[in-house]
């Protein structure tokens, strides 16, 4: 594959598996990492389960840091000026986001023409944050996708080219279902690098309605969802 690939993200074990899978499959891969300064975050205990069973999942218990792996920008906003510079002085046939801010409208210019973003979740109906956890929260057993759509300006507004079903029977606890949205997002970007490196282009389709925006759920419904997601699961299997 001779393409030039960009991905912005930001660091954690996940997306540090999502990079190392792409190297693995022999892709050309340069990143724009996005590491906020300054911010606490205080951090739940389904966050920290999660991120404890995908250290181990992925990587058997050893850190990987993305910028040990391939060349990085390390930048604190993905729209700054060092952005702006970089787009401009480097070349690169297709770009991937993957967890990073919103993206504004100058720094969308300066991307190549090719631009996609990983959703966790059915856009359709959930847009913005935490779309597996909204969907967790109102029972809806659809949400549970990865989306690979057209970057635009308007947030998850862009032309879908493909999604992802994830079969959460995988799965016993919410806490893992992040792992298998990392390995379905590979699957999907893997499909569309080798579509733009045989054709030049990719197929998408409109989306079919503008979902609801949601932002990052509190942590005091966390452990709603985590009792939800085992309704779910129980549903699926009465369902099969």
């Amino acid at each position: 594959m001779n393409l030039k690939v960009l991905v912005l993200t930001t660091e954690t074990v996940h997306h540090s598996f999502f990079i190392q899978n792409l190297l693995d499959n022999e892709v050309n891969v340069k990143v724009i990492l996005e590491k906020k300064t300054g911010i606490f975050e205080y951090k739940s205990d389904l966050v920290l389960k999660t991120n404890d069973f995908e250290k181990e999942f992925f990587f058997r218990g050893i850190n990987h840091e993305i910028n040990k792996m391939t060349s990085c920008l390390i930048v604190d906003n993905i729209n700054s000026d060092g952005v702006h510079k970089y787009l401009g002085n480097n070349h690169f046939d297709i770009c991937i986001s993957f967890g990073v801010s919103w993206i504004k409208e100058k720094t969308l210019s300066l991307l190549p023409t090719i631009k996609l973003n990983l959703h966790g979740g059915n856009i359709q109906n959930y847009r913005g944050l935490d779309s597996h956890l909204w969907s967790t929260y109102h029972l809806d057993a659809t949400g549970f996708l990865t989306t690979l759509h057209m970057l635009s300006p308007e947030l998850d507004c862009g032309n879908i080219v493909q999604a992802g079903e994830l079969d959460i029977n995988q799965i016993s606890e919410l806490y893992m279902l992040r792992s298998i949205n990392t390995k379905m997002a590979n699957h999907l970007v893997l499909n569309a690098l080798n579509s733009v490196d045989k054709t030049g282009k990719l197929i998408s389709f409109p989306q079919s309605g503008k979902g609801r925006y949601y932002s990052a759920m509190p942590t005091i419904l966390y452990e709603r969802c985590e009792s939800n997601f085992q309704t779910i699961r129980r549903m699926s299997k009465t369902i099969d």
